[in-house]
């Protein structure tokens, strides 16, 4: 939308009373407008009053209301204002992970991993995580610090098996296997992240050229080209 006469001079004694009707951005370029020399002329935003010198964006809805005036004297260029649409951030990608319940800080997810609480930073006392995967494959967990040394109560279980955390460890996992965390009263340390990785899926075998029509004992074994007396 253009002040009126634009690029050529606004004239005294004009107004525009204007509504988007959509929700989004405006931007407006930066200006002449006769305000010191005329206190009359003005161009507001929701009630904010533009002062034409640089370049602003402001953010706006179809209750928004933009009003452009003149008072008596001045006659400057004016302005040029744009819409532009809402940015729309992008769905972050859903998490292997859920979280049935927690206690505390709570367990961040990504995609494919879970933090402990507060991660990298110290996991507090009293905290827990009942978590569990959305698909089966495997977990690998880093070498992380915990206070089981200090606090029996601090300890990580994959399917029941309290891990050490003295170093990498892999397990197998599926949506029925239980995922836990829970800290004691006392121990405040670094903690652990572990990521899924989907299965590895064994490459099937070329066909063989070979057909064993019927055996007794062992057996023939067969490849793509050859085949082998029994053992």
């Amino acid at each position: 939308v253009f002040s009126p006469n634009y690029p050529h001079f606004y004239g005294p004694h004009e107004k525009c009373d204007l509504r988007v009707n959509e929700t989004g951005t405006i931007v407006i370029d930066p200006f002449d407008k006769g305000y010191d020399v005329d206190p009359w002329d003005y161009l507001t935003v929701g009630g904010d009053r533009v002062s034409g010198s640089h370049e602003v964006f402001y953010d706006v809805n179809t209750t928004t209301a933009i009003e452009w005036t003149t008072g008596p004297y001045s006659e400057l260029k004016g302005w040029i204002m744009c819409w532009e649409p809402p940015t729309i951030a992008p769905m972050p990608a859903p998490s292997i992970w859920t979280v049935r319940s927690e206690v505390g800080v709570g367990c961040r997810t990504t995609e494919t991993c879970v933090f402990s609480p507060n991660y990298p930073h110290f996991y507090g006392p009293h905290e827990k995580c009942d978590l569990r995967v959305n698909e089966t494959g495997t977990i690998v967990i880093d070498p992380f610090d915990k206070g089981y040394d200090v606090d029996p109560w601090d300890y990580l279980t994959v399917g029941g098996d309290r891990v050490s955390g003295s170093h990498e460890v892999f397990y197998d996992v599926n949506t029925t296997t239980a995922i836990e965390w829970t800290t004691g009263p006392y121990s405040e340390l670094k903690g652990w992240i572990m990521c899924w990785e989907p299965p590895t899926i064994a490459p099937m075998p070329a066909p063989s050229i070979w057909t064993v029509r019927s055996e007794v004992g062992v057996g023939c074994r067969t490849t793509e080209t050859c085949v082998f007396s029994p053992n």
